[in-house]
Parts: C-alpha cells; structure tokens; sequence
C-alpha cells in the first residue's frame, strides 16, 4: 500500500529556513507521522528565491487585495516573488495527499497573519 504523501513547511522539520535563520521543529512531525505518510518539505520564501536570513513580511490588505510586505520597511514588496512561486506548484500540489502548514506564517498562515 502506497503512504499519502504530505506537504510540510520545512521549519516545521528543524530545517533553518525561516526569516531569522531558525526553524521551529514540531516532535509530532518530526517523530511521528513520518511512520504514517510520505513527508515532503517545502519552504515558500527559499523555493522563491528569498535567501535566509531575509527581511521579515506580513501580509497586508490593501485596497482590496492581499500584499507581502516589509515588517520594518513596506516598500520591500514580495508579493509578485511569493505569487510566481505559487503558480508553478500545481504539479508538486496534484501529488500530494495533504499539507501542514505553520500558523501565523506569512506565506500560508490564516487571520492572524492579516494585518
């Protein structure tokens, strides 16, 4: 029987990939579910482009439309990098059975990333 195969956010498996050039390892990812699924890691910024340690961004709504910008400097906009990236995933997403993203990330997390 084939495992499914998950998408998880590499600073969630130790990998130092985040803006500050640390990861936030989880023991259950870490330990645990690579026994159940196919682990496949992943890291937005990095696959884009942005090199670590990088300026940090957050998601900001503006004017209706939802951009990455700059936490100390808003005129650092990488939406367009992040957007690129995202368009060229549909064939890694087709093979997946599953992600595990990290909360309050920039890149995947929900409402508390929104500004």
């Amino acid at each position: 029987m084939t495992r499914p195969r998950v998408g998880v956010r590499a600073c969630l498996l130790g990998r130092a990939v985040r803006y500050d050039g640390d990861s936030r390892p989880h023991a259950w990812i870490c330990d645990v579910l690579p026994g159940f699924v196919e682990i496949v890691p992943f890291c937005p910024e990095t696959e884009a482009g942005l090199g670590v340690p990088r300026p940090a961004v957050h998601l900001v709504k503006d004017r209706g439309t939802v951009r990455l910008l700059g936490v100390s400097n808003s005129e650092l906009d990488v939406t367009m990098v992040l957007k690129q990236w995202i368009g060229q995933q549909e064939p890694l997403l087709q093979k997946l059975d599953a992600l595990v993203f990290k909360a309050r990330s920039p890149s995947c997390g929900l409402d508390s990333t929104l500004l």
